[in-house]
């Protein structure tokens, strides 16, 4: 029985200029392409919730979905969605998220939630969408 996921996607909010740096670290160290990314201000994403039977409509910074075949989806947000994205991405990534993983959720969320509340004060707002076409989450695709 195959248990590796068929459709892992991150969604991530594409207005935030930290939030599009990250993708494109995260784009540039997974080498097997084994991410798809989309914006959670799209369409897409919206109907992709609603195929999947979630509402996650007050989730606005990162969520990431695996879907395996003939099982519900498995949807993880704020820290526990960046760990899983960084634990697609080669052992550079894996061992980032081993070593964040070693503390609470609730501190992890904590600090998440400190850098997403500040985040477009860090880096400023951005439009830019730099994704490769391959790499784009389209819904009719699932």
């Amino acid at each position: 029985m195959n248990t590796k996921p068929i459709h892992t996607v991150l969604f991530f909010d594409g207005e935030c200029g930290l939030c599009i740096l990250c993708i494109r670290a995260l784009i540039r160290f997974d080498k097997y392409k084994v991410l798809t990314y989309g914006k959670i201000q799209d369409v897409d994403y919206q109907n992709y919730m609603k195929s999947l039977h979630l509402d996650l409509s007050s989730i606005d910074s990162v969520v990431w979905v695996a879907k395996k075949e003939n099982t519900s989806p498995k949807v993880l947000i704020k820290s526990d969605a960046v760990l899983a994205a960084l634990s697609c991405c080669g052992w550079a990534g894996k061992s980032l998220a081993f070593c964040l993983k070693l503390w609470p959720r609730f501190l992890r969320d904590f600090g998440y939630g400190i850098i997403a509340y500040g985040r477009r004060f860090l880096v400023g707002p951005s439009k830019a969408y730099f994704v490769p076409d391959e790499l784009r989450f389209r819904s009719h695709a699932t």
